[in-house]
């Protein structure tokens, strides 16, 4: 059991993408970005919220900032003084691995107060593509006037960054997804049909206080073209409800660890309940089927 299935469940199961969680994308100057897709928020006592621009969205050559919760203070404290004896540095790097240093500031509450623990940094990319950050926030007497790198203490959220172990995993998690969705699916035209698959095996889940729900296969279809399995364990794979359909459709298992196809590709006839292939390999993980129909015509639809 990998513990970042989660992130599985809801691309293929719910359709739902996260595509700023573990990384800052700078989209083409052309693009434009809802509002709400650039939130970041880290699960941890200090919390990194990642935000573009009010008016322009998330773009190359416009503004976004990096806001940190940190330790309280206000514009008028003297011990010690947010402006002269904290020092907030923090490290851009871009697609083409070039890094910018840009200092911080004390931000009150973040809505203009003059008190609160908020400390931001704001930035402008230069360059299309992913980019990270990793944070240097220190304490002592006139730190921030200092030129001494290491002068006074590390403190609070020094260090933070998106690339850390754990988060360097969800990353590669969440790219994995994106990629497989862009590539292989008409996502924009799929919905959930968990009910057409029965039989599979579950996966036990753990909500807390000794609670758990049994998880089944998640279904994301677009039915007659594809149809996009995903199974938190492979032990059982069931069969799926192609009674509505005709013709053949392919069917090849996607490892979302990797990010490859593996095994075999299936023929499956529809009409009926088909019973659905076995996982090429490590059962008790989690796999992603994926059945596209094999008449030409109906996938130049798509």
């Amino acid at each position: 059991m990998t513990p970042l299935r989660p992130i599985g469940t809801l691309v293929f199961g719910c359709a739902i993408f996260v595509a700023f969680d573990s990384t800052l994308h700078a989209a083409p100057p052309t693009a434009s970005i809802p509002q709400e897709s650039l939130q970041t928020k880290r699960e941890a006592p200090n919390v990194a919220e990642v935000v573009g621009s009010e008016d322009s969205g998330w773009v190359t050559w416009h503004p976004m900032s990096v806001r940190f919760q940190g330790p309280a203070s206000t514009e008028t404290s003297c011990d010690p003084n947010p402006f002269l004896d904290y020092r907030l540095q923090v490290e851009f790097k871009g697609p083409s691995g070039n890094t910018t240093h840009v200092p911080g500031y004390f931000d009150g509450d973040g809505e203009g107060g003059d008190e609160g623990n908020v400390w931001r940094v704001r930035f402008t990319p230069d360059e299309n593509g992913t980019w990270t950050y990793h944070a240097s926030f220190r304490v002592g007497e006139s730190v921030a006037v200092s030129l001494d790198a290491d002068a006074g203490e590390p403190i609070s959220f020094d260090g933070e960054s998106f690339k850390t172990p754990n988060r360097q995993a969800l990353s590669n998690s969440v790219a994995i997804a994106r990629t497989f969705m862009e590539e292989h699916l008409p996502f924009w035209e799929m919905s959930p049909a968990d009910e057409l698959v029965e039989g599979e095996s579950t996966l036990k889940v753990g909500l807390g206080a000794g609670k758990s729900f049994p998880l089944d296969a998640q279904v994301f279809c677009k039915p007659g073209h594809v149809y996009a399995i995903y199974y938190p364990t492979a032990s059982k794979t069931g069969q799926l409800d192609l009674s509505s359909d005709d013709g053949k459709f392919q069917a090849k298992w996607y490892n979302p660890r990797t990010g490859q196809f593996e095994g075999t590709t299936a023929s499956l006839h529809a009409g009926n309940w088909i019973p659905l292939p076995t996982a090429p390999s490590a059962p008790n993980q989690d796999w992603v089927l994926l059945l596209t129909v094999q008449n030409d015509e109906r996938r130049n639809e798509r």
